[in-house]
């Protein structure tokens, strides 16, 4: 992103009283994967995917 970087975006994301649960990166070393959990990123979406793919993250992430 051209302003920011994902972990600024968390924060500020974080700042406004929400939580992100999601996050859709181009790509996701281990590293990354392993920092994001300390913001409580419950799962991580890589490009390209597919429709059916995500649409099955969110509805995990919504169910209960």
């Amino acid at each position: 992103m051209p302003v920011m970087d994902g972990y600024e975006l968390i924060d500020k994301i974080k700042e406004s009283g929400e939580e992100p649960e999601i996050m859709i990166l181009t790509g996701a070393p281990d590293e990354i994967k392993q920092k994001l959990t300390y913001y409580n990123i419950k799962s991580v979406v890589t490009k390209p995917f597919k429709n059916e793919d995500f649409l099955k993250t969110v509805k995990g992430i919504l169910s209960p």
